[in-house]
């Protein structure tokens, strides 16, 4: 009997090396994946890096933030003049005709 538990002994050692060596190579798989995983999120941040110099940059800083909120109410000024200018000089003229009597004759309102 002692033939038979040296036997087994040996047998499951060279079983627990094979699998020790795969679970080395699975291991180093790891190590490798992660180091790209790690490069690639490097090179992310350095575009980001790249993406945010220059205007971007302005764009993102305080002074930027503000200078964009001026934008926006210049602009909604500028669309709301646009739009509502043929009605507020419609408005102007029935006013005028009303206060001074003089109507233009090209003026007609609906």
């Amino acid at each position: 009997m002692p033939a038979a538990t040296s036997r087994k002994a040996g047998g499951g050692g060279g079983r627990n090396k094979v699998a020790t060596a795969a679970g080395s190579e699975q291991g180093a798989a790891v190590t490798r994946s992660s180091r790209q995983q790690q490069q690639q999120q490097q090179q992310a941040l350095d575009a980001d890096d790249e993406t945010n110099a220059g205007f971007g940059k302005y764009l993102r800083s305080q002074e930027g933030i503000e200078m964009m909120k001026l934008f926006v109410i210049a602009n909604t000024l500028v669309v709301f003049m646009t739009m509502a200018w043929p009605q507020m000089q419609q408005s102007y003229q029935m006013l005028r005709s009303i206060f001074y009597g003089e109507a233009d004759e090209d003026t007609t309102y609906p």
